[in-house]
């Protein structure tokens, strides 16, 4: 599946896809807390509403630049660990 392809379908029917992937990070934006998972060649953010215990929506990113609010999070020490 392309991003197109997935931008194209129902919330319910990119849900039951990136459900299937585990996901890279997470972190918290409001009242969200934000999942972000890798589908195919793009990435896909999970929002999910920690108020009302719901997904509030879905949002595909096409570029690896559009991640920079991931960045600090990512643990050099654990990047190492996991390729040794």
């Amino acid at each position: 599946m392309n991003f197109a392809e997935f931008q194209s379908l129902c919330q319910s029917d990119q849900l039951k896809i990136v459900i299937d992937h585990f996901p890279l990070a997470l972190r918290e934006e409001g009242i969200y807390t934000v999942l972000l998972n890798k589908v195919e060649d793009f990435y896909v953010e999970i929002y999910y509403n920690m108020n009302e215990t719901k997904v509030a929506f879905i949002k595909g990113i096409e570029s690896f630049n559009s991640l920079e609010l991931y960045w600090q999070s990512v643990s050099i020490k654990e990047i190492t660990r996991l390729l040794n």
